[in-house]
């Protein structure tokens, strides 16, 4: 399966060195790894919150003071420093590669023995690492470890006094809450882009994870139920899909990686209504048109901060896709601003991913102008036999009422060569060209008129 633009690398975030695997006390000091942490807990944690503040504190110190550290507590820092410099680092450096190669020697080691928290938590930054990174195969295979892990260790069920079954490790009921959602989040958005199956928990109890200020972990895993309408396996009608659209329409994100998140789950589903032949009009077509606005303006944020979250290309190349299908006047201007946006990612991220990305948007934009030339050309066609009535054989053959409306029509086509966009959409609603006597339209609107997109 091809994928363009799932994220800004797919696979090309390597150096010439060959990473190895060695304690990261070899790799980082100990204010180095403060200072990555820093950067997580920056970037990272107010979107994929599950992990304590504290308790990484508590182990930089006694990895660096000589207290006894095992090795899911090491994978747990090699993940929190690798994510560190990948938000802070536009190109790769060796020990970033290293990091996540003693994580993942680590994790796969330890693979038959019963799973922790720890080691959960180690397994979560890894998917989150390589979704921003890796190729997707990769990313879902393991997003799918992942899960079994969690079934494996209990945490999808909320402890219960009346269970014969045995409890699940002593955790902050919290903090397990938001390492099930954030897997589940991982692994059905995975295994959706892909169509493939995802990993399903049985009989799973858990309960949503609290807000919390700052943090907009719930925010996205607040999507999840609504990701249900574009499950492969099942056929939603469009009338629940225009439900689904029309509520995430309506939500409120309150940071740029949250947004695009919000923005990528509606472009999906408007997707799969346009598939369906199915349109936007009116209100919902609105609240789209300034949902992809703000998700160019996210992507550009999150650009500007240097972290890559994976729907930076993805989001703007949907937003094209979209656009040219709604094939309205008033998307022509956002066309704009989102190939400028996707040409800022592809500059700052020069990778294969991301010049792809920019070339597949250019041509899709090519195409849809060449479309729109043979259909002027067309058009020109069928007005060649009907050359327009000149003003002075219309006085002799028409009446006053007939010439005054051929003169009407004469000035107005010497306007619209300099009307916006914003005059055409309101030019071509239903009824502006009505005849007042019969109050029959002589026009239709552009969205009745572009079916074709």
């Amino acid at each position: 399966m091809h994928t363009f633009a799932w994220n800004a690398f797919l696979g090309s975030r390597k150096t010439a060195q060959d990473p190895v695997c060695r304690p990261i006390t070899d790799m980082l000091s100990q204010p180095e790894m403060q200072h990555l942490a820093a950067i997580y807990f920056e970037k990272v944690d107010p979107i994929y919150g599950f992990v304590d503040r504290h308790d990484v504190e508590r182990l930089i110190r006694d990895a660096w003071t000589g207290e006894s550290v095992g090795p899911m507590q090491g994978a747990v820092l090699c993940g929190i420093a690798a994510l560190g410099h990948l938000y802070s680092q536009v190109q790769p450096m060796a020990v970033e590669l290293d990091l996540v190669e003693t994580a993942r020697t680590v994790l796969e080691k330890t693979m038959s023995d019963i799973p922790t928290v720890p080691s959960i938590t180690a397994w979560v930054l890894r998917v989150v690492y390589l979704r921003v990174a890796a190729t997707h195969h990769m990313a879902w295979m393991a997003s799918c470890i992942l899960m079994h892990m969690v079934e494996a260790a209990g945490l999808h069920c909320e402890p219960s006094s009346g269970s014969v079954l045995p409890a699940a490790e002593d955790v902050d009921s919290e903090l397990r809450r938001r390492l099930v959602a954030v897997a589940q989040h991982l692994n059905i958005w995975m295994s959706f882009d892909m169509g493939r199956s995802r990993v399903a928990l049985c009989n799973a109890t858990v309960i949503m994870p609290s807000a919390r200020p700052g943090d907009q972990t719930v925010e996205l895993m607040e999507l999840l139920p609504y990701s249900a309408a574009l499950d492969p396996e099942k056929e939603p009608n469009i009338s629940e899909l225009e439900s689904a659209l029309s509520a995430v329409l309506n939500r409120v994100h309150t940071s740029p990686p949250s947004t695009m998140a919000q923005c990528n789950l509606a472009l999906c589903l408007c997707r799969r209504l346009q598939s369906m032949n199915a349109s936007m009009t009116g209100t919902v077509l609105d609240l789209m048109l300034s949902l992809t606005s703000k998700g160019i303006q996210a992507a550009q944020a999150i650009l500007d901060a240097r972290a890559p979250w994976h729907h930076m290309a993805n989001v703007p190349l949907q937003i094209v896709c979209v656009l040219l299908a709604i094939d309205a006047t008033s998307t022509m201007s956002q066309l704009r601003d989102v190939m400028q946006c996707l040409s800022n990612v592809a500059a700052v991220y020069a990778t294969d991913a991301t010049q792809e990305a920019l070339k597949t948007a250019s041509l899709l934009i090519r195409l849809h102008q060449r479309w729109k030339e043979k259909c002027a050309s067309d058009l020109g066609d069928i007005l060649k036999p009907y050359p327009m009535v000149r003003l002075h054989d219309a006085k002799n053959d028409f009446s006053v009422e007939q010439v005054e409306n051929i003169m009407w029509l004469d000035a107005l086509t010497g306007d619209l060569s300099r009307l916006e966009y914003a005059d055409l959409d309101q030019l071509l609603v239903p009824g502006l060209f009505c005849d007042t006597t019969s109050n029959q339209t002589l026009y239709m609107s552009s969205a009745d008129t572009s079916a074709s997109g």
